[in-house]
């Protein structure tokens, strides 16, 4: 299903894809029950009141949509999202210093975001793409 569903979003682009997640968020949804009852479980604490099926279904796609973005943004297609980040100054001058904060990339497509901030990405020596390896704490 992931393979059929990476090359949707490689020939069809992110438009078709995100055709697709209906289907699946549907079968999540209605088929799979510890998916949909982990979901409304969590939405039901998280809302302080009981979370019916059609917030299980957005909760799903949603869930589904980052994992789709993700892999436009591990392929380098930027180009398809706005990204805008606000606030930078005092961390950047923080890092500028070798100072900053605690940050670690548990996966390569959150490093890789980080360093597109500032136009890096794996490899990038700006001193916004932290790794483990790199990360002082």
């Amino acid at each position: 299903m992931i393979a059929l569903l990476v090359a949707i979003a490689r020939h069809g682009g992110r438009g078709l894809a995100r055709l697709c997640l209906w289907p699946i968020t549907a079968y999540f949804v209605l088929v799979r029950g510890p998916e949909r009852r982990a979901s409304r479980a969590w939405l039901s604490r998280v809302r302080g009141r009981r979370a019916g099926l059609w917030a299980a279904a957005r909760h799903v796609h949603a869930f589904s949509a980052t994992i789709l973005d993700r892999l436009f943004l591990l392929g380098g297609r930027m180009d398809l999202f706005d990204i805008r980040v606000h606030g930078l100054e005092p961390l950047e001058a923080l890092v500028d210093h070798g100072r900053g904060p605690c940050c670690s990339a548990r996966t390569w497509a959150a490093s890789t975001l980080c360093g597109c901030w500032r136009g890096g990405g794996p490899g990038c020596s700006c001193g916004w793409c932290w790794t483990a390896a790199r990360t002082r704490c």
